[in-house]
């Protein structure tokens, strides 16, 4: 295993990326994700997130979704940046402006709808990569068979429109 001055290359890369998150966060004044507990949800966050998931998700995984190649070697599937979100949620009339749609991006990353790649900033209109969770919160969706079926969709409509590398910044 490769070292430099006997710390794995591993364990440099690691903490290297953990000092820049930090030094992009107090630059942009961006706090670390804290999310509330699910039952403390508003209802208007819980229908936003149930509507988004029954009604749009895979339409907009077919539309925005890529695969990305990472720093490091990691790759992503299924991802967009905030600035594609926000405008695709214009362009389909969910949103008026770009502030609606930044609020309604926040809902779906507080409802655990959608997640930034990491998990650990809220939504941003910035070119900041986000996908669709996994595993949404069956409390979040109506009920499990809408959970199932956002992984049947993501499945169905995998799209690899474009492959593009990530920001150097990231």
């Amino acid at each position: 295993m490769a070292a430099v001055f006997g710390t794995p290359i591993a364990e440099i890369r690691e903490k290297m990326i953990m000092i820049k998150e930090a030094m992009v966060r107090c630059v942009l004044k961006e706090e670390e994700l804290s999310l509330p507990k699910l039952e403390a949800l508003a209802p208007e966050t819980v229908l936003t997130c149930q509507r988004f998931i029954q009604y749009h998700l895979a339409a907009c995984i077919s539309a925005i979704g890529q695969s990305v190649q990472g720093t490091f070697g990691r790759s992503y599937e299924d991802v967009f940046t905030g600035e594609e979100f926000v405008s695709w949620l214009i362009n389909v009339g969910l949103a008026e402006d770009r502030t609606d749609a930044v609020e309604y991006g926040s809902k779906l990353v507080l409802g655990r709808v959608m997640e930034h790649i990491d998990k650990r900033r809220s939504f941003y209109d910035r070119s900041y990569l986000y996908c669709f969770a996994r595993d949404i919160p069956a409390s979040v969706a109506r009920s499990r068979s809408i959970n199932d079926s956002s992984d049947e969709i993501r499945d169905e409509f995998h799209v690899t429109r474009n492959t593009r590398s990530m920001p150097d910044w990231f």
